[in-house]
């Protein structure tokens, strides 16, 4: 489970990397202090897919919505 877990922080972490520094499509999510960028969205939907697919009970509460109920 954590060698899992690493490759998939791994992973997630480069998405971040090959977007730091460029042009990121900006959203606002409530208000103009309250930001969200195609990368956070990418980076996170990495690490969800990845919760589904290894542990499907699991419920998870993500910063950019990706919220599932579960069991655990």
């Amino acid at each position: 489970m954590l060698k899992n877990i690493i490759e998939i922080s791994k992973e997630a972490g480069s998405i971040i990397r090959e977007g730091f520094g460029k042009n990121n499509i900006v959203e606002f999510k409530t208000d103009e202090g309250n930001l969200v960028t195609e990368i956070d969205k990418k980076s996170e939907k990495t690490i969800i897919d990845f919760i589904r697919k290894h542990y499907p009970q699991d419920g998870i509460l993500a910063e950019e919505g990706s919220n599932k109920n579960g069991s655990s």
